[in-house]
């Protein structure tokens, strides 16, 4: 945080979080509207691979929550950093489902990470925007829409040098991944997915990087003589070059 380090320098209190929160409690109690829990990154129905199986279903990355092993972590955390008790800041925005969901995270992670406090601070969504590039935050929480139909639209925004990276993460190892899976891979299919999924590992599970929660969900309300609207996975969300009203 601004160049200096922050108590989420200890891998292990990253993986301690990650581990202490319960994903099926935010998506079927606090968010309520068809949302999903992950502990992937790359979201099921973006993309398959050369074998017609989707990314996420093929290499079933991330932290699974574990009340036991989240406190096991915190334990080793609390030697890492020399310090019993730490605080950090959560960056949210201050509207809608995003505050029930940082009061959720917090919930979560002070019960059962005892000694941790997240204080949590709400901002409108251009100060929000600024204060990440700034790198003016311990950690935050977002959400990303994919921009067309493959693992890189989500992966190769944690590439060292990716503009989108506004946390200083960094591993040679991963970037190498991404480089590769945009040049001498592309002509190596299944070379190039099976990679991207030890990516995904490596900025999941090896360094704990992000905590994925929720795969969205869109609730909408149609009358039954609309017809033709196409919904997309990826922008925009609908197409209405075929819709039309149907004659009762």
């Amino acid at each position: 945080r601004g160049g200096q380090d922050t108590p989420l320098k200890s891998k292990k209190l990253r993986e301690a979080i990650a581990l202490s929160i319960d994903k099926k409690a935010l998506t079927n109690v606090i968010l309520n509207d068809g949302s999903k829990p992950v502990d992937y990154l790359v979201p099921k129905g973006l993309a398959s691979g050369p074998d017609g199986k989707d990314f996420a279903e093929t290499f079933k990355n991330g932290l699974k929550q574990d009340s036991k092993k989240a406190a096991a972590a915190w334990e080793e955390a609390k030697k890492e950093l020399g310090k019993d008790q730490v605080t950090i800041e959560l960056l949210n925005y201050d509207t809608g489902n995003a505050k029930k969901v940082g009061e959720y995270v917090k919930d979560q992670v002070e019960k059962n990470l005892k000694g941790v406090t997240v204080n949590i601070k709400l901002q409108p969504f251009k100060q929000k925007l600024k204060l990440e590039s700034d790198q003016d935050y311990d950690f935050s929480y977002g959400g990303w829409n994919p921009d067309y139909a493959d693992p890189m639209t989500y992966l190769d925004m944690f590439e060292t040098t990716n503009s989108q990276n506004q946390m200083s993460y960094s591993n040679s190892k991963y970037d190498d991944i991404i480089t590769k899976s945009k040049t001498e891979w592309m002509a190596d299919a299944k070379k190039r997915w099976t990679e991207l999924g030890k990516g995904e590992k490596i900025l999941l599970e090896d360094d704990v990087a992000l905590v994925p929660l929720y795969q969205n969900a869109r609730s909408y309300v149609m009358k039954p003589n609309i017809k033709g609207i196409v919904k997309h996975n990826i922008s925009p969300e609908y197409s209405f070059k075929w819709a039309y009203v149907e004659e009762k």
